[in-house]
Protein backbone atom coordinates (compact mmCIF):
# COMPACT_ATOMS: atom_id res chain seq x y z
CA UNK A 1 0.00 0.00 0.00
CA UNK A 2 1.38 3.43 -0.95
CA UNK A 3 1.20 6.19 1.69
CA UNK A 4 2.02 9.79 0.81
CA UNK A 5 3.56 11.99 3.52
CA UNK A 6 4.38 15.68 3.35
CA UNK A 7 6.01 18.37 5.44
CA UNK A 8 4.12 21.06 7.32
CA UNK A 9 3.47 23.19 4.23
CA UNK A 10 2.88 20.23 1.93
CA UNK A 11 5.88 21.13 -0.22
CA UNK A 12 8.05 18.08 0.33
CA UNK A 13 6.03 14.98 -0.52
CA UNK A 14 7.32 11.42 -0.20
CA UNK A 15 5.80 8.06 -1.02
CA UNK A 16 6.25 5.15 1.39
CA UNK A 17 5.08 1.58 0.96
CA UNK A 18 3.48 -0.12 3.93
CA UNK A 19 2.49 -3.78 4.31
CA UNK A 20 -1.28 -4.29 4.33
CA UNK A 21 -0.90 -5.90 7.76
CA UNK A 22 -0.23 -2.40 9.15
CA UNK A 23 -3.81 -1.29 8.37
CA UNK A 24 -5.75 -1.59 11.63
CA UNK A 25 -9.12 -0.17 10.57
CA UNK A 26 -10.83 1.07 7.44
CA UNK A 27 -13.85 3.15 6.61
CA UNK A 28 -15.08 4.38 3.25
CA UNK A 29 -12.48 6.92 2.12
CA UNK A 30 -10.01 6.42 4.99
CA UNK A 31 -7.78 3.92 6.74
CA UNK A 32 -6.17 3.79 10.18
CA UNK A 33 -2.64 2.50 10.53
CA UNK A 34 -1.43 0.45 13.46
CA UNK A 35 1.88 2.34 13.50
CA UNK A 36 2.76 5.94 14.27
CA UNK A 37 3.66 8.66 11.78
CA UNK A 38 7.35 8.51 12.72
CA UNK A 39 7.51 4.82 11.77
CA UNK A 40 6.02 5.55 8.35
CA UNK A 41 8.28 8.56 7.76
CA UNK A 42 11.40 6.62 8.79
CA UNK A 43 10.67 3.87 6.26
CA UNK A 44 12.68 3.91 3.03
CA UNK A 45 11.21 6.25 0.42
CA UNK A 46 9.40 4.72 -2.53
CA UNK A 47 10.99 6.81 -5.29
CA UNK A 48 8.71 5.89 -8.19
CA UNK A 49 5.16 4.88 -7.21
CA UNK A 50 4.38 4.15 -10.87
CA UNK A 51 6.75 1.16 -10.97
CA UNK A 52 6.24 -2.09 -9.06
CA UNK A 53 8.79 -2.55 -6.25
CA UNK A 54 11.33 -5.34 -6.64
CA UNK A 55 11.63 -8.23 -4.17
CA UNK A 56 14.55 -6.69 -2.26
CA UNK A 57 12.65 -3.45 -1.67
CA UNK A 58 9.54 -5.35 -0.55
CA UNK A 59 11.63 -7.40 1.88
CA UNK A 60 13.25 -4.23 3.27
CA UNK A 61 9.81 -2.66 3.85
CA UNK A 62 8.41 -5.76 5.57
CA UNK A 63 11.47 -5.92 7.84
CA UNK A 64 11.13 -2.21 8.70
CA UNK A 65 7.62 -2.87 10.01
CA UNK A 66 8.62 -6.06 11.85
CA UNK A 67 7.34 -8.64 9.35
CA UNK A 68 9.75 -11.24 8.00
Amino acid sequence: MDVLTSDFLGLERKHHLIPVEVVSDQDPGSITLGVDQETVQSAPDFPNPHVAPDEDYQRTIREHYGYD
